[in-house]
């Protein structure tokens, strides 16, 4: 194979290679990633809850202003409307709406928890 057919070769698998990382990353729900509530009044006083999601799994911690951590993982699915994990509400669905960095969780008895993106 001469230089320029091995050169043509590279640059043509080079931008498959390239194409095909920028696919992978655009078929990522937009899910993924760090959300936290910041630090609100709960029924246990002061606290922040983060929610991480990666492609398989969603860790929560609780983490209050006095006292020990908690937290639990397990993997999620999500639907177009709900996300359903053993790491939140029990294992039950939880309707979800996502508006730009706001992750908005509501249970079964229409508790509502916002999440920012961190």
């Amino acid at each position: 194979m001469d230089m320029n057919r091995l050169s043509s070769f590279a640059i043509i698998l080079g931008s498959g290679v390239l194409l095909w990382s920028c696919n992978a990353k655009e078929s990522q729900h937009p899910i993924i990633g760090k959300w936290s509530t910041g630090i609100i009044e709960t029924e246990w006083g002061k606290a922040e809850t983060v929610i991480v999601f990666d492609e398989e799994a969603m860790a929560v911690k609780f983490i209050p202003e006095s006292g020990d951590a908690m937290g639990t993982s397990a993997p999620y699915v999500v639907s177009s409307e709900y996300i359903t994990s053993e790491a939140i509400n029990g294992g039950l669905p939880m309707r979800y709406v996502l508006r730009e960095n706001v992750l908005t969780l509501t249970d079964s008895s229409s508790e509502v928890s916002t999440l920012f993106r961190k």
